[in-house]
């Protein structure tokens, strides 16, 4: 922990960068977000760190012990698309999955690399469809949606 201290306090962060703030611990359970709008702070103490949540009275606890990693997930720049518009097609990346949702049944939806090659087709006939990133490797992908009357290609990154 000694080491992540410095390069936290010298990268100079801003919030309207990241989204969430990532836990992960060694033990096989699922890695904890904090939505960075819920934080208040983080405070580093002898043996734990605590995370000071907005919506919680009491912070959560995190031992330095079962503490693996702690990251924070950038917001990319074209991977989180939620229109306004109820008639319009919506793709919403998070860490794991990739979800499109269409106010009508969805034609196709298709997952691109940067060659060309098309990885994955699904989500016919549905409105909304949910694809897992845990597969691709870290990198740029395109993602194509279509439905009756409109058709939307969205970069997304995979880190």
């Amino acid at each position: 922990m000694a080491l992540v201290m410095p390069m936290v306090a010298s990268a100079p962060l801003q919030a309207d960068e990241y989204e969430y703030l990532w836990l992960y611990s060694p033990a096989p359970s699922e890695p904890q977000s904090y939505a960075i709008a819920d934080l208040q702070k983080i405070t580093f103490g002898e043996e734990a760190l605590q995370v000071h949540l907005k919506s919680q009275p009491t912070p959560v606890t995190w031992a330095y012990a079962n503490l693996y990693k702690m990251s924070l997930e950038a917001v990319p720049t074209t991977a989180v698309k939620r229109v306004a518009k109820a008639s319009d097609l919506a793709v919403i990346q998070s860490a794991s999955e990739l979800r499109v949702e269409s106010p009508t049944p969805l034609k196709s939806v298709a997952i691109y690399n940067l060659q060309g090659h098309r990885l994955a087709l699904f989500g016919q006939s549905e409105t909304s469809t949910t694809y897992s990133l845990k597969s691709l490797p870290a990198g740029v992908y395109i993602v194509r949606a279509e439905n009756a009357t409109q058709t939307q290609a969205t970069k997304f990154v995979k880190h």
